[in-house]
């Protein structure tokens, strides 16, 4: 039996590839979303010094990006760049 340690990386997506899997006024939102997912994500494993503390992301296209701020709150879009920042 091998006594191995392995480490996963999980990954949510990796292409943004807007209008492929739904129209592009639907899906844009999933992409908010994913945002504000990753966010909340990094902003609570950098507060509590959890397992979640070294999450990374990466928005491939700024047009997500752009559209995240054009809809997020004040408190989510300072919020998004001081885990830009951290």
């Amino acid at each position: 039996m091998l006594n191995r340690k392995w480490t996963m990386y999980i990954l949510h997506h990796s292409h943004t590839d807007i209008g492929y899997t739904d129209l592009q006024e639907r899906i844009i939102y999933n992409h908010i979303d994913y945002i504000k997912t990753a966010v909340n994500t990094a902003k609570e494993g950098y507060k509590t010094g959890s397992a979640d503390k070294d999450f990374k992301w990466n928005c491939e296209s700024y047009y997500c990006v752009e559209r995240f701020l054009e809809e997020a709150t004040e408190e989510e879009k300072q919020d998004f760049y001081a885990m830009v920042k951290s």
